[in-house]
């Protein structure tokens, strides 16, 4: 069997925080929202520039209608899923930048079964029961980290603070070992 390694699952990357670029407003909506784990995409707020610029320098473009901003709130676990299921879209690796996720993780699974489509503002969410999943990996993840979400994962809370994210895909929705690549020059050793 093969070993998992945190490489697998993802990469933290040496990217400055973009949280003074957020719009108040933007965080204001998505904090109104209403679950445990809301989001919107990017045609409802503004993308960073420093983000536009990242993406420029790597070869990449923003996916405005899967790119999200969404929040866990405090001591609260979110669903297990994907974004998006075969063979219609699913988004495959993402950079996300992390707000308040002390004492947050998130973790990976595998799956014996198929998931339960939910309808979810303009979109279907695919959710795994729990009890046919097995967890595979889990980690705490802060600041910008290139993450694979191929797989079923799920954010969980053991914090007192809203957990913040801007989660940012790609119109080239590139593989995990594709993006591996693209960002390699920009992998952050250490904490």
């Amino acid at each position: 069997m093969t070993q998992l390694i945190s490489s697998d699952f993802f990469i933290p990357l040496n990217f400055q925080d973009v949280w003074s670029e957020m719009d108040t407003l933007d965080i204001a909506k998505v904090d109104n929202l209403p679950g445990v784990h809301p989001f919107f995409n990017a045609s409802n707020f503004k993308v960073p520039n420093t983000i536009l610029e990242i993406l420029k320098d790597v070869g990449l473009i923003v996916s405005m209608r899967t790119t999200l901003l969404f929040q866990c709130k405090s001591l609260v676990n979110g669903p297990i899923h994907t974004d998006g299921y075969p063979p219609n879209f699913q988004r495959l690796t993402v950079l996300n930048w992390t707000w308040f996720g002390e004492n947050t993780s998130m973790h990976w699974y595998t799956s014996t079964s198929e998931p339960t489509m939910r309808p979810y503002r303009d979109m279907n969410i695919p959710y795994f029961d729990h009890t046919n999943t097995e967890e595979i990996y889990s980690a705490q993840l802060v600041g910008c980290n290139l993450v694979n979400i191929k797989l079923p994962h799920q954010v969980r809370s053991n914090s007192s603070k809203t957990r913040y994210t801007l989660s940012v895909s790609f119109e080239e929705n590139p593989t995990w070992e594709e993006a591996s690549e693209l960002f390699k020059k920009y992998v952050r050793l250490g904490p």
